[in-house]
């Protein structure tokens, strides 16, 4: 299986993290993890992807953990993300295929 990593800027609001994430998809990939990393003293979100053989995964939403999920959607992964250049607790959710 093959696995693969993306930086997501700092500055990304909510709906730039959910399609910097859905694009990656795009190639076939599953969002997997994300860790907030630094280099020459910038930080940014690096995201983890395996490849998934079985086609697309459904559309994602990233939301605020404090936040309702939205209906036809299910929490996939819950953990921290920089968001608008914040420290954030967030869920991914994926939409119920």
């Amino acid at each position: 299986m093959a696995n693969d990593t993306a930086e997501i800027p700092a500055e990304f609001d909510f709906v730039q993290i959910t399609r910097a994430i859905m694009g990656e998809e795009a190639w076939g990939y599953l969002f997997v993890d994300n860790q907030i990393k630094t280099r020459r003293g910038a930080s940014y979100n690096e995201a983890s992807f395996e490849f998934r053989d079985e086609g697309y995964p459904d559309d994602c939403v990233v939301v605020p953990a404090a936040q309702a999920i939205p209906a036809g959607y299910v929490e996939e992964w819950r953990g921290q993300m920089l968001v608008a250049n914040r420290v954030r607790r967030v869920v991914v959710a994926r939409k119920r295929g």
